[in-house]
């Protein structure tokens, strides 16, 4: 609440209390589910620790879908995914065009990701991040303009981990500027060059932070490594002990 409540308010955007406080709670709920070890409230405020409101708007949203450690996403979080996003033979995927509805929100996740109708949604290549940004923009669009939905957006994007560098030689950075500018021309939104570059550095930022605990030279990485073990491999969590193959299998 603090945080939303700071945020909103160096943004200069008016919201009522109970709004505030109901997306507050649309926030803990799936962050405190049980196979959270890692991507908990802790884990928000440490990649929001920021004096720039946009960023840490971006941190309190970024990890709120993480299908592979809650494998579900949270029936709140669903209100606002399933007009766009259906289930089919197991895998997630974008509802086709003709299935989707006229929604220029949606459409600016959409093109800031580089993803397109119809396309499945895969665990290791944004599918997390995109869903919470989609329930992000949704939750925020009654109350924010498009420009600071769309650098929000562009937050949570950076935040897909380990991308390489693309054949063509461009980082993920790189052609998170290029979608940037491609979006901000499609859809109007009438950002400067200078906030486009402004919203790049936001997100570089972000995502730093985002991955710091990792990249730490003392051993304190590894505190973060062995938290991460028991959200994707729930064997580790139950009770105290667990067979060789059941710890080898997931790692």
């Amino acid at each position: 609440m603090e945080k939303l409540n700071w945020a909103t308010k160096q943004l200069q955007v008016e919201v009522k209390p109970e709004k505030l406080a109901e997306i507050a709670e649309l926030i803990v709920q799936p962050m405190t589910w049980p196979w959270r070890y890692f991507h908990t409230p802790n884990h928000i405020f440490e990649v929001g620790s920021s004096q720039d409101a946009i960023e840490v708007l971006a941190a309190l949203f970024h990890d709120l879908v993480y299908v592979q450690v809650d494998h579900s996403v949270n029936f709140n979080l669903s209100y606002y995914l399933a007009p766009y996003i259906q289930e089919t033979q197991g895998k997630l995927k974008i509802r086709e065009k003709n299935e989707l509805p006229n929604d220029r929100t949606f459409e600016m996740v959409t093109f800031i990701f580089g993803f397109v109708p119809g396309q499945v949604l895969l665990p290791f290549s944004g599918q997390n991040e995109f869903m919470s940004a989609v329930v992000a923009a949704k939750v925020m669009e009654t109350f924010m303009t498009p420009k600071y939905l769309f650098k929000i957006i562009a937050c949570i994007e950076s935040t897909i981990p380990f991308e390489p560098i693309s054949e063509d030689g461009l980082t993920a950075t790189e052609h998170l500027y290029q979608r940037l500018k491609e979006t901000n021309t499609k859809l109007n939104i009438n950002l400067s060059d200078v906030e486009l570059y402004e919203t790049v550095k936001k997100s570089v930022r972000l995502s730093n932070r985002d991955l710091s605990g990792f990249s730490s030279p003392t051993s304190i990485f590894l505190d973060n490594t062995w938290n991460l073990l028991p959200e994707t491999n729930h064997n580790l969590a139950n009770g105290n002990s667990y067979t060789v193959c059941e710890y080898r299998i997931y790692i």
